[in-house]
């Protein structure tokens, strides 16, 4: 047995040694590095060679490292040569990403790597470059790395609302999660992932992902999610349709046919339509155009007025009867007036808009429209000049409809201006130019009677007529572009004191049901907050339209539920309110209350098919990260020496990653 002391002498003895003497003997010289004795370095040495013996450490050692190599040399054969991609590649692409030909697309090229692949995937994650290149093809708008890919003021907003939280509440965000949302801070990587299945990364599907900021960790959807709020009703509806009141007219057509109402609907469909939309944000369910519903039998004549007893067309210019003995008596000199047995005291809703661009007669028409011109036996001197001053500005308009003058473009192009200067012929003569122009120095015609055409209808021209007194104008189907620009006008008087009581008039004209169009039945009217400091009116003519800048974090998709429950499921979820008074909603302009045509939908609803084991219950089923749904279609572009070049083949969304299951 060697001693201890003897390592120190003999240091070939110890264990580390690479070679040792032959049978354990020991001399001065001991083996050299390369095995050999060490005697054949001594040239006076006489006596004989020994041969020395490998340790047996190091024996084992040269063989691992042998074996190391041999394994190094056919992992980098097989990796650099036509199996390399499928040995070391994730796996595939995603179906949105399916379209892309070379993998140096998104990862740096390798050909300054020895073409060795597994090098260019650490070499891209060094750069720290897997979100700028996802950016370039992906717009995420102004604020792509924000979280939600919110502005700034939105995240501010969201935490000041954290500060207002309980005190225990954000002691816990303290120590779970993060107590302010940053800019700058969101990472792709973090949700998606490159290859795979799915475009989204194993802690989405879980909703891990989620939790590490929303502190409200939903574990099971029926057990903590929280309760909606006014689901789906976030405003009332913006057509003016009583579900209620029709289900009950259908219901008594259907016991009692009347061919002239055709067919009553029996389902839902009949009015909505599922359409193939892969949009995740826009809604699949759409209302079919007024043509293929209520337009189809029950409301043309309303539009129309053909074939409607009690309809009457729009009374667009028109002669008022006055008071012309009580005016003559007390001075007034207001030139040629037609001789009129019947007709009505004030102006049509249209003339008396026209005048109000004149703010100082306007003042005196809201003084003088509610008593009217017919009756003016009490009327003082003053009082008559004040309605001289009317009548002549009234000649002025229709001197100006005319000549082409008026500035209201939108309305006056679509006035055949012919038959106004009939309708001015017929009951004020030739001397109308004449008596306004006389009128502007100062010079006043003296009263004097006319006797109009005595005539009912007289010279139709499409749907424009002119009767006996005024301008009639009748619109031959639904969508007519002179009863929306003239609705539209009432925007103008909204924001005006002083023209409210023309608004008033426009208004009821177009509630009416003894007038054809009546658009604003059926079309309601809300005040647009967005334009400050004066606030709008916006006229809804269509029931869905697109939001600009919108920005939605849910989702529903119809089409799938409504295949699954079946026909005539639409009630399971929409339950008809019954009780509440829908039409007082519409009274008032503002539309921050829900519809009041359906109770809201619970969540006890959503419960009775999303559950463990049944409908899914992850987050990104109802939920949106980015608000919005990313491009179909990917555009080449070039930022930083990263080229991205593919096929221009139409992408799907990642929406259409999932499984078959998720999409219930």
């Amino acid at each position: 047995m060697i001693m201890f002391d003897q390592f120190k002498k003999y240091y070939y003895q110890r264990p580390n040694a690479d070679y040792r003497c032959l049978d354990h003997t020991h001399c001065k010289y001991g083996p050299t590095q390369n095995g050999k004795c060490g005697k054949s370095l001594d040239p006076n040495n006489q006596d004989a060679l020994c041969t020395p013996m490998m340790n047996p450490r190091h024996f084992w050692m040269r063989i691992a490292k042998i074996m190391a190599l041999i394994t190094t040399v056919i992992m980098m054969l097989i990796f650099s040569g036509l199996f390399g991609h499928d040995m070391l590649s994730p796996g595939p692409l995603p179906m949105n990403h399916s379209s892309i030909e070379n993998c140096e697309n998104c990862h740096i090229d390798t050909d300054n790597f020895w073409n060795f692949p597994i090098l260019h995937k650490v070499y891209t994650l060094k750069l720290g470059r897997d979100n700028k290149v996802c950016l370039t093809c992906h717009d995420l708008g102004e604020n792509p790395k924000n979280p939600h890919n919110k502005a700034r003021y939105d995240l501010a907003t969201h935490n000041n609302f954290i500060k207002q939280r309980p005190w225990y509440r954000q002691i816990f965000g303290y120590i779970f999660g993060p107590t302010r949302l940053q800019t700058n801070t969101g990472d792709c990587m973090q949700c998606h992932r490159g290859h795979g299945s799915t475009a989204f990364s194993p802690g989405v599907e879980n909703n891990e992902v989620c939790s590490q900021c929303h502190l409200n960790y939903i574990t099971d959807f029926t057990k903590n999610h929280v309760e909606f709020t006014n689901y789906p009703f976030k405003r009332r509806g913006r057509i003016i349709f009583d579900h209620a009141h029709h289900f009950e007219k259908y219901a008594f057509l259907i016991e009692n046919p009347n061919p002239a109402l055709g067919t009553p609907p029996t389902d839902c469909q009949y009015c909505h339509t599922l359409t193939a939309n892969t949009d995740k944000i826009k809604s699949d369910m759409s209302l079919k155009p007024f043509e293929q519903t209520c337009g189809v039998s029950c409301h043309v004549s309303t539009v129309t007025g053909y074939d409607a007893p009690g309809i009457k067309p729009q009374e667009i210019i028109n002669i008022p009867m006055i008071d012309i003995a009580s005016l003559q008596a007390k001075g007034a000199a207001f030139g040629a007036y037609p001789k009129l047995e019947r007709g009505k005291g004030w102006f049509s809703p249209f003339v008396d808009y026209m005048i109000t661009e004149n703010y100082e007669i306007t003042e005196i028409m809201n003084k003088w429209r509610p008593r009217g011109l017919d009756k003016l036996s009490n009327i003082t001197p003053e009082e008559a000049k004040e309605i001289q001053a009317i009548i002549y500005y009234y000649k002025l308009v229709l001197t100006k409809i005319i000549n082409g003058e008026y500035e209201r473009i939108e309305i006056m192009e679509t006035i055949p201006r012919d038959l106004v200067q009939k309708l001015v012929n017929n009951n004020f003569g030739k001397s109308l130019p004449r008596e306004v122009e006389q009128a502007k120095q100062g010079k006043y015609t003296p009263i004097s009677l006319f006797n109009p055409l005595d005539s009912e209808f007289l010279y139709p021209k499409q749907n424009w007529t002119i009767s006996r007194n005024a301008l009639l104008y009748r619109p031959v189907q639904h969508r007519d572009i002179f009863l929306k620009n003239w609705v539209d006008i009432t925007k103008d008087y909204f924001s005006n004191p002083l023209l409210q009581p023309s608004f008033d008039r426009l208004i009821t004209n177009f509630q009416s049901k003894q007038n054809t169009g009546a658009c604003l039945m059926c079309h309601s009217q809300e005040i647009n907050e967005n334009t400050k400091p004066h606030r709008t009116l916006t006229t809804n003519w269509v029931s869905n339209p697109p939001e600009k800048n919108s920005i939605k974090y849910t989702r529903f998709k119809h089409k799938p539920h409504y295949e699954t429950l079946g026909e005539g499921s639409c009630l399971a979820c929409h339950q008809l309110n019954t009780v509440s008074d829908y039409y007082e909603q519409f009274h008032d302009l503002s539309v921050t209350k829900p519809d009041r045509n359906f109770h809201v939908i619970s969540k006890d609803t959503c419960d009775l098919c999303h559950f463990n084991g049944g409908a899914p219950t992850d987050c990104k089923t109802c939920h949106l990260y980015h608000g919005k749904p990313l491009p179909a279609t990917m555009v080449p572009v070039s930022i930083e020496g990263v080229n991205i070049v593919h096929n221009a083949e139409s992408e799907e969304t990642e929406e259409q990653n999932a499984e078959p299951a998720k999409q219930q």
